[in-house]
């Protein structure tokens, strides 16, 4: 019975590590590539250094293909998008870099364009830019709901009521089941 319950402990924390650590994620659930085969990738690790709080925050995110018919040339684009910011893969130096804006111009250079003339400047702007809007996608409740179950401390509390559940104390146990989900609900609510 014992070995049973550790199994399931077990399992349960490998299935975890996939929520908790990005490097456990990417090592199950991901096979490396060389950074001269862009075209076989479908996602890449992203490393975000906050000089300002000392954090390090990892994402694994979907490489986002654009590509575009210019007279008979075919233009594709590898792009990443992390926390509304976009980067565009080098070929050149095998790197996602932030996309260049043109700000090394003189001020008449700058007075004197006239902008985007035809709908071939368009699609290259839109290719490299993208499109000129903002949006701001409102999670499910779901998906919040999910991030807040997966998170260490909710199921430490789990597994203690789990443990108080084993004991003659089930009405309490359950009660207190009751409140952490509903809890969670309206913690849920809140960020919504």
């Amino acid at each position: 019975m014992g070995c049973m319950v550790l199994a399931i402990l077990f399992n349960g924390v490998l299935l975890l590590n996939n929520y908790w650590s990005v490097a456990y994620h990417e090592t199950i659930a991901y096979q490396s590539l060389a950074g001269h085969e862009i075209e076989k990738c479908s996602h890449v690790r992203v490393r975000i250094d906050n000089k300002k709080q000392s954090i390090v925050k990892k994402f694994i995110v979907p490489i986002l293909m654009k590509t575009m018919d210019l007279d008979g040339n075919v233009i594709v684009a590898h792009q990443v998008e992390v926390q509304k910011k976009k980067f565009s893969y080098s070929k050149e130096r095998k790197t996602f870099s932030s996309i260049p804006y043109p700000i090394d111009d003189t001020l008449e250079y700058y007075q004197s364009t006239e902008g985007i003339q035809d709908q071939g400047q368009i699609k290259k702007a839109d290719l490299v830019w993208g499109s000129n809007k903002m949006e701001v996608p409102i999670p499910q409740f779901i998906d919040i709901y999910k991030e807040h179950m997966v998170a260490p401390f909710f199921v430490f509390q789990l597994f203690t009521t789990c443990l108080w559940l084993l004991d003659d104390y089930w009405y309490f146990s359950l009660m207190q089941l009751w409140m952490l989900f509903f809890f969670e609900g309206t913690v849920v609510f809140q960020r919504m």
